[in-house]
Order: structure tokens, then sequence, then C-alpha cells
């Protein structure tokens, strides 16, 4: 952690601490440093009402977070979501992912950039790729398990190679990512999970050489603990993410000579 990401940290703590709304505090008890917090989970998340985790009022998008056993709900502020890194400087994106909640989400990051998106029927995948070749898509926001289906039939009407790739999930096959990497001259791995929205972006000069590494999007703190990351997003959002574990496993990597970003740099585990 940088030590002015750190500075970050610890004056979005003193906020929390002084806030109305107790659902960190009661957490922390009397731990004060930003590294002295115990971490937060899901199941924290889960027990807790959306009223018990609010920290501020602002129009923008509660959603369900559905990738665990148990849901729960999440509030973005539109200006939460305009600090996120969902997507690329493009005249005519698509947003095409599995789960609606999360492509609305998305949808507004382009609105706040006065974009207009192609949102994808995920469940119709023919017509998806139809209305992308009418539209004339320059940008695809996706997740892996919808996007080469619908490559398929997008293929057959436009050549993928000069759209702009943006893969969101929160880990990626490699096999999988060999193949995009075939198909699009312009691809980015974005790291990001439903509740904590991204956090990571892939290194370029790495995922050019076929090494799939990350760095910490400058709004968020990554911390690898007990091999796991934990994940701190800097902006007093609407509800704050403040080191929460999300189970993915995690170590730091030694950059190589291809990354010449002089940033922090870490791999998932499991990709």
């Amino acid at each position: 952690m940088t030590d002015g990401k750190r500075d970050m940290a610890e004056k979005l703590v003193e906020a929390i601490r002084i806030d109305p709304c107790s659902f960190y505090r009661n957490h922390w008890n009397t731990k004060e440093r930003f590294e002295t917090l115990p971490v937060v989970r899901r199941e924290h998340f889960v027990a807790t009402p959306l009223t018990g985790r609010t920290y501020r009022e602002e129009k923008g998008l509660v959603k369900i977070v559905k990738n665990g056993p148990a849901p729960f709900l999440v509030q973005w502020g539109l200006s939460d979501l305009s600090k996120e890194i969902y997507g690329t400087a493009c005249n005519r994106p698509m947003v095409l992912l599995s789960d609606p909640h999360e492509a609305l989400e998305k949808a507004l990051w382009f609105y706040e950039r006065n974009t207009l998106p192609l949102i994808g029927e995920s469940n119709n995948l023919p017509i998806a790729a139809f209305a992308a070749h009418k539209y004339g898509i320059d940008a695809i926001v996706s997740d892996e398990d919808i996007l080469f289906p619908f490559v398929t039939f997008f293929g057959k009407e436009c050549d993928v190679k000069g759209v702009q790739l943006t893969l969101i999930g929160s880990g990626f096959s490699v096999e999988r990512l060999q193949v995009a990497r075939n198909l699009f001259q312009n691809m980015r791995l974005v790291l990001a999970l439903p509740e904590t929205g991204a956090f990571a972006e892939s290194c370029p000069g790495l995922l050019g050489k076929g090494e799939y590494a990350y760095h910490p999007d400058e709004n968020s703190v990554i911390e690898i603990i007990g091999g796991r990351l934990v994940i701190t997003k800097l902006p007093f959002l609407i509800t704050p993410i403040i080191r929460y574990d999300t189970a993915l496993e995690a170590e730091t990597a030694v950059s190589t000579e291809a990354c010449l970003c002089n940033k922090e740099l870490f791999i998932l585990k499991h990709t």
C-alpha cells in the first residue's frame, strides 16, 4: 500500500467512526488504526439489513448480491459508480452480462459519462448479436460465461478484432482468456465483485505476453491476509467496503520486465 492510499484509508476510518451508522464501529470495537481493524466478511453483510449498513443518502441503484449461499442487498450511488473502472472511452458500447443487476449497473456507469450503451439480452443471444451489429458497437463489457456464446453469433456478422473488450469477473479461466486474446486485439480484465465493485485491472504489459497479473485500481487498497484477498474501497461509499475478505486466494507477484507500470502487482492463485 502506498503512503497516499494509507492516508486515505485512515481518513476513511475516521469518517466512518463518527458517522451515525454503527455497522463498522460495532465490528471494530476499540481497534483504531486501519491495519489493525478486523476484516469484515460476507456473513456480516448477510446478517445486517441494508439500512444498518447505509452511510449516505443518494440516488442510485440497490441490487441483490447472489454470488453465495445467502443473498443480500448493496446500494451504489451514481457518484460511487462514476469512480469505477467498468469501461473504456468509446462511442457505442454494449453491456452484456449474465446477471441483469450487474448489466444495469454497468450501463449506469456509461450513462454517467454521457454515453448511451446497448444492453444485450442475455437470454436471446442471436437477437443481442443482431442488435449489436445494427448499433455498430465498438466496445463490449461482458463476463466470460456469456461472452463466448455471444461471439459465436456476433462473429457471423462482424469482425470482433476491432471491438474493445472489457471482461469483468472475480477470476478468469486461462483457457478462455487465450481464446479471447486471439479474438480481440484490445482486451482488458477487471476484477470485481458485486458487493465491492471493481478493485483491480490486468497489467497491460503482462497481458500482452499472455500473463495474468493485476494492479489495484486507484480507489482500492488490496491486502493479502492468510493467502486471501482483502479489499478496501477508499471512497466513502453509500455502503462502504473496508477490509472486506473476498475469500479469493491470491499472492503478491514479482513484476517481470514486461511490467513497466511501477505499481503493486498480485496474481490470483486459481488462474
